[in-house]
């Protein structure tokens, strides 16, 4: 029992999906690395993971999931700009061309907003310097 430690990380929910990933593959990948820790995701939107399980592998488990939530939060940074709906056929161009250079020059996500909404909002994600 002295062995034994419990250790809570605080991880953004919006990342939790990513963390398990599709099926659950990456979780269970993590799980088989430190077969000996147990892993518990809320149910709700808490930002809190609980580890337990031997000391040592409850640090590096834990190391491992704060290594890839710091990767999800750098990869993962948002802006929002607004530009005028009447616009927005000019930063998709002809056959989505240009958003598509923008895309792939800045190796960023751009979301436009739903044609049916009021939003001129353009969310832009990636590494902060892209």
């Amino acid at each position: 029992m002295q062995n034994e430690r419990e250790k809570e990380l605080i991880i953004e929910s919006r990342f939790h999906c990513q963390l398990i990933g599709p099926k659950g593959e990456n979780i269970q990948k993590i799980r088989d690395d430190f077969a000996a820790v147990q892993i518990s995701f809320p149910d709700t939107k808490s930002d809190v993971v609980k580890l337990r399980g031997p000391r040592d592998d409850v640090d590096k488990c834990a190391h491992t999931l704060t290594k890839m939530y710091k990767d999800l939060i750098e990869n993962n940074y948002q802006v929002k700009v607004p530009i005028f709906k009447q616009f927005h056929k000019f930063v998709i161009g002809k056959g989505g061309n240009t958003i598509k250079t923008i895309r792939k020059e800045t190796d960023t996500k751009v979301d436009l907003p739903d044609s049916g909404s009021d939003s001129d909002m353009i969310t832009i994600t990636g590494k902060k310097e892209n």
